[in-house]
């Protein structure tokens, strides 16, 4: 048995592996070692990200880097108009690790050569939007709704490309579970605040009197996924997921950190 066929089945109601678990550490490994036989891009989203499958059949999500560490968000940008970085998603599981949540799939950074383990695996859509830039890097942007045009390509350095691996959650129809709105979303305006940011009692009387959040672990799960997005610095935290597999009262499952 593989370690990732290992980490679904450590899957349970409270957390996505158990503490010291050997098979993440193997997990890892496999991520950022084993071969590439499979890419294809993630439909949706505000920007590119890919599907990747390896030689052992684990699939993982890949979101390549945009631009250098140490290069921080612009003050005069809004949350909504911000790239994702993939050294949030590897930093986001060591932290909630670290506070004891293991509610984030198992990430880990890796370089890869795009001409030679994407270029040849990707289907014809993605293929048309790979160009070599004026620098000789070769760079690709994919489909999505905003940033997906030659003016926010990704390239690399010229060929070698850096990006983080969290692996693949089991299919819906066997993890249950869906989105749930966060009751403290952005409103995702330039111009308006959401309710909760200017209503000091809107937790009380707008969250809490309304279930799920009026009884169970809902709403203290809930805290947990705002002070770990206040830690990571994330701000897009629009929904959040809820698992059913398990029956009521299971806790939550941190995804999506790109934005941290």
């Amino acid at each position: 048995m593989t370690n990732w066929e290992k980490f679904h089945l450590q899957i349970s109601k409270y957390y996505l592996y158990p503490e010291k678990s050997k098979v993440v550490e193997g997990l890892l490994h496999d991520l950022a070692t084993k071969k590439i036989i499979g890419v294809e891009q993630l439909p949706g989203g505000t920007q590119i990200k890919l599907i990747l499958t390896m030689e052992d059949g684990a699939k993982a999500l890949f979101k390549p880097m945009r631009f250098p560490r140490e290069v921080e968000t612009l003050p005069n940008h809004f949350y909504f108009t911000d790239f994702e970085r993939h050294v949030s998603e590897i930093a986001s599981f060591h932290l909630d690790k670290l506070l004891g949540y293991r509610r984030t799939p198992p990430c880990v950074g890796r370089k890869v050569n795009i001409s030679e383990e994407f270029y040849p695996l990707v289907e014809p859509d993605l293929h048309k939007t790979f160009f070599i830039s004026p620098a000789g890097n070769v760079c690709f942007h994919g489909q999505c709704t905003y940033y997906c045009d030659t003016s926010h390509a990704i390239c690399g350095d010229p060929h070698m490309l850096e990006g983080s691996l969290s692996i693949w959650l089991p299919p819906r129809n066997i993890l249950e579970r869906k989105p749930i709105r966060s009751p403290w979303r952005r409103s995702y305006n330039k111009r308006r605040k959401a309710s909760w940011e200017t209503d000091n009692y809107y937790c009380i009387n707008q969250v809490k009197v309304n279930p799920p959040y009026d009884h169970g672990r809902r709403i203290y799960d809930l805290m947990d996924l705002v002070i770990f997005d206040y830690l990571t610095g994330n701000m897009d935290r629009h929904h959040y997921d809820e698992v059913f597999t398990f029956g009521n009262d299971s806790a939550l499952i941190h995804l999506d950190h790109g934005r941290g």
